[in-house]
């Protein structure tokens, strides 16, 4: 066992290595992308850029509200997260207990690859944003950051669909077609709650996240400009999406200091492991 520890941790030191110079020796790459972008400063859309690079900043407009079709539910924010859970039984050691469990994304071409999904599964929600004249991708959209839970429910229209509203102990609002939703249950509730607790096996609850309210909504994205639409790049190296306006010296400098802080910690880290993967295998050849 020590010594199939020592193996991992020299290969995983290596690898590590071999991705920090890796990430350095390809940061010519990166910012030859940058520099032969077109950059836009007022989103305008021009025919003569059609099929290239573009950088594109400014406000997000989005229409607003989001709507989750599934839910009914209107969310002030253009990108979204629904998150689904399930109540499930869990044993291990002859002890039962149950938890909340996500629902995964589905990811297929009928989950709609995991963005807007049209069935009661987690899922991304974005609604129709420009910057300017572009539309921009879903797919460019989904790496906005979502943290602020929601919890400014139109109650009413929950309630004309079918939709009860919870607060939990973790602050956290949910939303669920069940009367009842149990507590997290520890090991120490399980001979006395078994029954009850497992009589809410399957149940069903939904929460949502936005991004923060005091977020200006202004990016700055690096895609494709086809036609009106602003896509996800081909073999792009580099981050698509930015906070704030960024300039494409500023995006340059950004890469090179990226390349040089990653090659630096992966010697670190790399050199680490290999040290001590080392001194593991010895101790224990020696053993």
């Amino acid at each position: 066992m020590g010594k199939a520890k020592g193996i991992i941790m020299i290969a995983a030191g290596a690898i590590v290595l071999a991705v920090g110079i890796q990430t350095f020796v390809s940061a010519p790459e990166r910012t030859g992308q940058i520099e032969s972008a077109v950059y836009l400063e007022n989103g305008k859309v021009l025919p003569e850029n059609n099929g290239k690079i573009v950088i594109v900043s400014g406000k997000l407009e989005a229409e607003l509200p989001l709507e989750d079709s599934v839910t009914g539910v209107k969310l002030p924010s253009p990108v979204a997260t629904r998150n689904v859970q399930t109540y499930e039984s869990k044993t291990i050691d002859n002890e039962t207990t149950w938890d909340w469990e996500p629902v995964a994304n589905d990811y297929s071409e009928e989950g709609n690859g995991g963005i807007n999904t049209p069935s009661l599964v987690s899922s991304t929600l974005v609604a129709p944003t420009k910057i300017g004249d572009f539309n921009i991708s879903e797919k460019l959209l989904v790496s906005l950051l979502r943290t602020k839970n929601f919890k400014d429910y139109d109650y009413d229209a929950l309630t004309e669909n079918g939709w009860n509203l919870f607060e939990g102990q973790d602050g956290v609002s949910y939303l669920s077609r069940s009367e009842e939703l149990p507590l997290k249950m520890s090991k120490e509730d399980t001979i006395t709650n078994k029954y009850k607790y497992g009589s809410y096996e399957g149940r069903t609850r939904v929460f949502y996240q936005t991004i923060a309210s005091d977020d200006p909504l202004i990016y700055t994205f690096i895609g494709t400009q086809q036609g009106n639409d602003l896509v996800q790049a081909k073999d792009l190296k580099i981050t698509s999406v930015y906070q704030g306006v960024k300039t494409a010296e500023e995006l340059a400098i950004s890469n090179k200091n990226a390349s040089l802080g990653g090659l630096f910690l992966g010697i670190i880290i790399g050199i680490l492991l290999m040290f001590f993967g080392i001194r593991s295998l010895r101790k224990n050849i020696g053993g």
